[in-house]
């Protein structure tokens, strides 16, 4: 009988430890204090409240067997205390956890009014591509994106390292001298050194 007097004592106090531990939880709850807090002490809060009611929940069923109902505890005040806080951190918890939508009408607006400049550029020719990778894949197989893709980027490298061939037509120009001879001049003069007088000339002795 002793001993459960004892335990009785030690559940009441422990249940009013806890009960006690509640109301200075709720106490520092009020509208102010949770609209002023950060997102991770609401969560604390929220957490540390829902351990203590488990355990004043416990105390107090644990004192209803053993006292034979005569427990004179009211649980309706805790209870409301208890649940009244919970409604506004949970609330408070959801309102911090959505994030703010962005108004983008503003932007939308003005993206649509501004006039970008407009840019003219050529359009690529290239037959010969077309007609390489044509000739290289397989026909007997669907083509791929990633082929082609890896076709363009060794085209493109090959185009880059290939030196620019430039092929000029070079003409040879031979310029010949004539020498202008006299109307009345004897071809037999000059054919050979030391010869200045005519063949006919020096048969006749003169």
């Amino acid at each position: 009988m002793a001993d459960a007097k004892e335990a009785i004592r030690e559940l009441r106090s422990n249940r009013g430890y806890v009960k006690a531990s509640i109301t200075r939880l709720c106490g520092s709850c009020t509208d102010s204090d949770i609209e002023a807090m950060l997102l991770p002490n609401l969560k604390v809060k929220l957490t540390k409240l829902e351990s203590l009611f488990t355990e004043y929940e416990g105390f107090s069923k644990k004192l209803f067997f053993l006292s034979d109902s005569s427990d004179d505890e009211d649980y309706s005040v805790v209870e409301g205390k208890y649940f009244s806080v919970m409604a506004k951190l949970q609330d408070a918890i959801e309102k911090k956890n959505v994030p703010a939508k962005h108004d983008d009408s503003y932007d939308a607006e003005s993206c649509s009014r501004t006039k970008l400049p407009t840019i003219q550029m050529s359009c690529f020719q290239d037959t010969y591509t077309a007609r390489a990778y044509q000739m290289e894949r397989d026909d007997n197989m669907e083509p791929k994106v990633k082929d082609f893709i890896e076709f363009l980027e060794k085209r493109a490298l090959a185009m880059e390292n290939a030196e620019p061939t430039t092929s000029k037509s070079s003409k040879v120009v031979v310029n010949v001298a004539a020498q202008k001879t006299s109307a009345n001049a004897c071809l037999y003069c000059n054919v050979g050194k030391g010869y200045s007088r005519h063949g006919v000339s020096g048969i006749l002795g003169d």
